[in-house]
């Protein structure tokens, strides 16, 4: 599997409140309240290389049936494209996610839940230029596969505006392609940090995924990354931006990092 990142990679060439803050690229919290959330990854090349709108467009949805299970669905569009003197094109959806939370904690101070899902095929053989902006959620972009993905999170705030959270938890990738004929174990661990005041929130995050049904080094197994950015809460609004590069040497080879820009809406309920 560790050659199907490789190859797909070469395919492009609180104040207290946990409410103030949202995650980059982490999984959708547990919150009380419905909310859609959208973000353009754009890839910043080392020279020239795709277009302004090469990158990942992902949206996703939260809806609260009621005090313990939230619903969740995400779609994501992929797009490298490249102008003169050699005009290029492709772009893919991603697989479509679908999950419910069951939160066992919702507290001023802490939430938490246990996520459980299923990634459809909806993804083509070009969904793979979705891993380099979002190589996290891998099972999204992975053509001719079905998942099923489970995962703990947890969310902690303090009174002088820090706050930290994780999350923990394997996709069972079920493909039949060129590099997956079998079933393939990726366990995505996360964690989050956060210092908010007023309305404004610095936040850094650090991912990583290890496949467990490869032979091979922890080092070529596993894919990590960071990221940094900031963000505000402006009343139904959370928007924010942030920057994203991979800790890995072989990951990302040409590339100055990734671009984050997003914006959450939290409904009125």
């Amino acid at each position: 599997m560790k050659q199907f990142l490789l190859l797909s990679l070469v395919f492009m060439g609180f104040s207290a409140s946990l409410l103030h803050a949202q995650n980059f690229e982490m999984q959708m919290r547990p919150d009380s309240v419905s909310g859609l959330d959208f973000q353009f990854r754009k890839f910043l090349f080392e020279e020239e290389g795709g277009d302004f709108f090469s990158g990942n467009f992902d949206l996703r949805y939260r809806h609260v049936l009621n005090n313990k299970i939230n619903i969740i669905a995400s779609l994501a569009y992929s797009r490298f494209g490249t102008d003169d003197p050699f005009s290029f094109d492709a772009s893919s959806i991603s697989n479509t996610y679908l999950g419910v939370q069951i939160k066992n904690s919702h507290k001023a101070n802490n939430m938490s839940s246990i996520d459980v899902g299923i990634y459809l095929p909806t993804s083509d053989e070009d969904g793979s230029i979705g891993t380099l902006a979002n190589i996290y959620e891998i099972s999204r972009y992975v053509d001719d596969a079905t998942t099923i993905g489970a995962s703990y999170k947890s969310y902690y705030s303090y009174s002088d505006g820090f706050s930290f959270g994780y999350e923990l938890g394997p996709d069972f990738i079920f493909a039949s392609n060129d590099f997956m004929d079998d079933i393939e174990i990726v366990m995505r661990y996360g964690l989050n940090l956060a210092y908010s005041f007023s309305d404004v929130f610095i936040q850094s995050e650090i991912l990583g995924i290890g496949i467990l049904t490869e032979d091979d080094s922890f080092g070529d197994n596993t894919v990590h990354s960071y990221s940094i950015g900031l963000g505000f809460h402006a009343g139904q609004f959370i928007p924010r931006i942030y920057y994203k590069n991979f800790i890995d040497e072989d990951i990302g080879e040409g590339l100055d990092g990734i671009l984050g820009i997003g914006v959450q809406y939290n409904f009125n309920e």
